[in-house]
């Protein structure tokens, strides 16, 4: 009986294969979209971990002010015994020359033998002789290198012998520097093996016990953070150190100089009178005597540099660096877009699944009650749906691991490739997203079995071995609206009366049309969102050109700019007191700021506080609300007088008059025609001067941004795909359920005399109309499924307006509606094969 039993399974499968098939694709479609989406940060986090590992990366960087003692590396390593290695270098940014052509260089001297921040050769070969040089490969000389060209800085030539990469510098888009154009064309490395001895202006450091985390995790971070407060801790006694050993080099060399110029003094005045030897003796005798005098001189100017010198030691670690923080910020954003999606998925795969095993039940109706009268226990019964659905869901989830864990991501990092030169991608098995996936997935269409399966049944086997009565007609709400009834056509009005007849049939076409033209209206507005954030910001938003921090209160441009205007301001940094998290930039400026940024007010008051969207959205404040910011150590409270839209940075913009005592340390730069066409030029100019010491260029800035959205595209393409089979896999599904419950009917219309156009058209017309209602529901859907996607994607300082422009709906009804055109096509050779006498094979 068993084996009967067993092959009545199979046989069961073999019928419904179809079903089966839509299932497994449902499964498979929800649950590698979900692994491939949650994997791929993780699979993007460890490749670069990796490569860093590989490259033995920096974990502390420590630069000074005024450079390092030989024997600090020495000292360090003994006053901090985590350390694990060490290492020294020479780095300085200056101005280039290569084929005549002048560049904003950085030179880097390091020793190529040591282990921290390993170079890779990609071309040629490493340096074996002085004047020897390596230079990074996302310069200029990415595609044009000469090998054997030469490169001139500071007076010195460096013939290139080959180009590398480094871990340090693997964003496409240029770093910033504070010297020339403020952005860097090249960087080039000599080996200090073969070069004369350089100074010491950066030390790198990697820790003891960092390697086995992974580099983007809050347990590394966590732990660097304090390993930074150690160094930090230890820079006062380091910084005196180094004042004691330059006080004692500056003093010789200055003393020399003061001695030379006193000896060459006395002789000029001697030498008309006296002659040699007794020159040479009196002007010894006379330096002696004035010995003193010249220490004193030699302390008083000695004294006066040391005054000159800012002691300072800065303490970085990976999140200082370009490179690491850009890849972090774009790589997270994949991880925040992932969460939304799989719901739909989830809940689709719930109702195909629940709409398949119903209609299987109700066509084994008659099988189940002679199982139940033959003896057959419920557990056995029940079996053979269990299994049914089990099977599915495990075909469909080894197919879904198996493009989750590879295709997905794979297709994602090539999207990155965009913006960094990545290393190889590691593909990682994810073993918690995997078994949280797939075991939601199974669960969810197991139990669905189990409840359409236990309901059945309970029923006894006389009333399962008679068919099911039909659903008897019900009116719907049109035929009581009989100005449009009564002019609709029969066809029309026995579409309609199916349509609102199936119910079930109805929510899984809508939910599942619905959400396919939700998803795709996300993507097109997360490229909205992505594609013109920093469009509208550097546009709309901020109007000036150049932002200038100095050291003066009265800095003079006449020199560089011709026709540009500007203001002064101060620049403080803080936060809310509420939120520490949000780095907040407050301005203190007068009237004149509405010239350079559009702060969306017709006048800025002595009583004016306006801050940015995200600081409001993020503290819930509204104008009138109390804002308390903590600047410089004090908490000072202010009134919000206006809420401002703004997309990068958080701003708070204060009248000068509130704030006691107001110093002017900024200015706010707007080019006129003439200037706008030499900004190069200006910027070179700009950073000889001594007193700025920050200029910040919009231009440059903008494109850092502008490269986000270039991520973005083809992870855009996998949600409309995605999205687009979702629907087809529902259309389809449904179509199918709607064709195999209708044999009999659609027969029965041949036989009366109905064409094959009208047959299909019959059929198709509540497909297309379900598609309609579907369409609608995913407009209602889409806006707020947008704003809550693009409220995750948004992080401090980076906010994304969820904006959705007019023609994206176009664009999604229209995908929408091809992808359904599609599936209804494919079922008409099926429609054509239904012979006329399935019409006889009614039951009375």
């Amino acid at each position: 009986m068993k084996k009967t039993f067993r092959k009545t399974v199979f046989k069961d499968l073999k019928k419904n294969f179809s079903r089966f098939i839509a299932i497994i694709a449902i499964v498979a479609l929800g649950v590698g979209f979900l692994i491939g989406l949650l994997s791929a940060t993780p699979d993007l986090q460890t490749s670069v971990d990796h490569y860093y590992d590989e490259q033995n990366m920096y974990d502390i960087q420590l630069k000074s002010t005024v450079g390092f003692d030989e024997n600090t590396v020495e000292q360090l390593v003994s006053d901090v015994p985590a350390i694990e290695e060490i290492q020294g270098h020479y780095q300085m940014d200056g101005t280039g020359y290569y084929n005549n052509l002048e560049l904003t260089t950085r030179f880097i001297v390091s020793d190529f033998s040591n282990a921290i921040n390993q170079i890779g050769l990609l071309e040629g070969r490493m340096p074996t002789a002085r004047g020897e040089c390596l230079v990074q490969r996302f310069s200029i000389f990415d595609e044009n290198v000469v090998l054997g060209s030469t490169i001139c800085f500071e007076g010195e030539n460096y013939t290139i012998v080959g180009v590398c990469e480094s871990s340090v510098y693997f964003y496409k888009i240029a770093e910033y520097t504070n010297i020339g154009t403020g952005k860097l064309d090249v960087i080039f490395y000599a080996d200090a093996a073969y070069e004369e001895t350089k100074p010491m202006t950066d030390i790198v450091i990697t820790m003891s016990g960092l390697k086995d985390l992974n580099c983007f995790s809050k347990k590394y971070m966590s732990k660097v953070e304090g390993d930074v407060r150690t160094f930090e801790s230890k820079s006062e006694a380091y910084l005196l150190s180094r004042k004691e050993t330059l006080q004692k080099d500056i003093y010789n060399e200055i003393y020399v100089e003061v001695y030379t110029a006193a000896e060459k003094k006395i002789r000029a005045e001697l030498s008309a009178y006296v002659t040699e030897p007794l020159l040479t003796q009196m002007v010894n005798e006379q330096l002696k005597q004035l010995e003193e005098t010249l220490k004193t001189t030699t302390d008083s100017l000695v004294k006066d540099e040391l005054e000159k010198l800012e002691f300072k030691w800065y303490v970085l670690d990976r999140s200082s660096n370009t490179s690491f923080v850009s890849f972090k910020e774009n790589a997270q954003k994949v991880n925040d877009v992932a969460i939304v999606f799989p719901f739909f998925f989830f809940f689709i795969a719930a109702l195909i699944a629940l709409t398949s095993i119903t209609r299987m039940v109700t066509e084994d109706r008659s099988t189940i009650g002679t199982l139940k009268s033959l003896g057959y226990a419920r557990g056995t019964i029940l079996s053979k749906y269990i299994f049914y659905s089990l099977s599915a869901c495990i075909i469909g989830c080894i197919i879904a691991i198996l493009t989750g864990v590879f295709v997905l991501p794979a297709v994602i990092y090539q999207a990155y490739f965009t913006m960094f030169y990545l290393p190889a991608p590691l593909y990682e098995w994810n073993i918690l997203i995997i078994l949280v996936s797939s075991l939601s997935m199974i669960l969810t269409i197991l139990l669905v079995t189990l409840y359409v399966c236990i309901k059945t049944l309970k029923e006894k086997p006389n009333s399962l071995l008679v068919p099911k009565a039909p659903r008897s007609g019900k009116r719907i709400l049109l035929e009581k609206i009989p100005f449009i009834w009564k002019h609709l056509k029969f066809k029309y009005k026995s579409s309609l009366r199916n349509v609102f007849r199936f119910k079930r049939n109805l929510i899984m076409m809508m939910v599942g049309v619905g959400g396919c033209t939700a998803l795709i209206m996300v993507a097109f507005g997360i490229n909205d969102s992505l594609g013109s954030f920093s469009n509208v910001q550097y546009n709309d938003v901020i109007t000036y050109d150049l932002l200038l921090e100095s050291k003066t209160q009265d800095l003079h441009m006449e020199d560089v700019l011709i026709d540009s205007i500007y203001t002064k301001l101060e620049i403080e940094e803080g936060y809310p007191v509420e939120d520490k998290e949000v780095t907040t930039k407050i301005y203190y400026t007068d009237e004149s700021i509405l010239s350079y940024i559009n702060l969306q007010v017709k006048e800025f008051t002595t009583d004016s506080v306006i801050i940015s969207t995200q600081i409001a959205n993020r503290l819930k404040l509204k104008k009138g609300s109390k804002l308390q910011m903590t600047i410089s150590g004090e908490v000072i409270e202010y009134q919000v007088s206006a809420i401002f839209d703004n997309y990068i940075d958080n701003y708070v913009i204060v009248h000068k008059n509130q704030k006691q005592f107001y110093q002017t340390n900024s200015y706010l730069i707007k080019f006129g025609s003439q200037d706008r066409k030499n900004e190069e030029e200006i910027l070179s100019k700009l950073y000889q001067y001594d007193e700025i010491t920050k200029v910040e260029s919009k231009t440059q800035t903008r494109s850092a941004f502008d490269s986000m959205s270039e991520s973005m595209g083809i992870i855009i393409f996998v949600i409309i795909g995605c999205s687009g089979a979702l629907a087809v896999i529902v259309i389809y599904n449904l179509t199918n359920i709607n064709i195999n419950e209708r044999i009999k009917e659609i027969a029965t219309l041949k036989v009366i005399g109905y064409q094959r156009k009208e047959v299909c058209g019959y059929l198709y017309r509540e497909i297309i109309f379900m598609s309609f209602l579907g369409i609608l529901l995913g407009f209602l859907l889409g806006p707020i499924l947008n704003y809550f996607v693009m409220e995750r994607v948004s992080s401090i300082g980076q906010f994304f307006s969820p904006t959705l422009a007019w023609y994206n709906y176009l664009y999604a009804f229209g995908i929408t509606i091809g992808f359904t055109i599609l599936v209804v096509l494919l079922f008409i050779p099926k429609v054509k094969k239904i012979k006329m006498v399935e019409s006889l094979k009614c039951v009375d």
